[in-house]
């Protein structure tokens, strides 16, 4: 079996637990933007969170508004998913990086697959996607 390079596996598509995807989700959620403004979602459940097919940031999952001075911006990550179209959560939530995970409590995508090419990861058939994550306050 050939060996994948290290940027590859690690920490990129790691499996999660149950247990520890809930954990994470719990004080981690995803937000969506639609026009200019940002909006929570509504809380998916562990089915949902591990569902390869659901469309998460629809329009019928927006919540509540966020006001501008409510977020601020922490850090942006790449994560590496199958689905071509859109990173499930887990996908999002499991390559969270470390050491940003304790000071971060949102993420949206910013950059779809669609404008990240790079030929080695379509050559494995995977896709990549741009994650910004945020401290919203209350």
């Amino acid at each position: 079996m050939e060996k994948q390079s290290s940027w590859l596996t690690y920490p990129y598509m790691r499996s999660i637990s149950d247990e520890k995807l809930l954990r994470i989700y719990q004080s981690v959620k995803p937000i969506a933007t639609y026009g200019e403004k940002k909006y929570t979602l509504k809380n998916f459940t562990l089915e949902e969170l591990r569902s390869k097919e659901l469309k998460w940031n629809s329009e019928e999952n927006k919540r509540i508004l966020i006001k501008n001075n409510q977020i601020k911006i922490i850090d942006d990550f790449l994560c590496l998913h199958s689905n071509e179209h859109l990173a499930s959560l887990v996908d999002i939530i499991s390559q969270i990086p470390n050491y940003i995970i304790s000071e971060v409590n949102a993420f949206e995508i910013i950059e779809p697959p669609e404008k990240r090419e790079h030929l080695l990861v379509h050559s494995r058939n995977l896709h990549l996607s741009k994650i910004r994550t945020y401290k919203i306050t209350k």
